[in-house]
């Protein structure tokens, strides 16, 4: 998957279901900023902690379901924890 998205440091990455983030540190590089969601909310603070011992900065993780961000995405709801993202 890095290998893969090399080359699109001018993009955004929705990362849905990121867990404690180890995906999302290796991605985070390759892209402008990331979103990552996880429903859970020890996984969000594990990825927030993991994000930060890793140097990651172009990263939020905001603790939504797939459901409520694609909600959201699509205007039907607005999401505090998306906007604090």
């Amino acid at each position: 998957a890095v290998d893969a998205t090399r080359g699109l440091d001018g993009s955004d990455l929705c990362e849905l279901y990121c867990g404690n983030g180890c995906f999302t540190v290796a991605l985070a590089p390759n892209f402008r900023r990331v979103v990552a969601t996880e429903i859970s909310k020890a996984s969000v603070a594990l990825a927030e902690a993991n994000l930060k011992a890793n140097g990651v900065s172009n990263t939020r993780v905001a603790r939504l379901s797939a459901e409520e961000f694609v909600e959201a995405l699509a205007g039907g709801r607005p999401f505090r924890r998306l906007d604090e993202a």
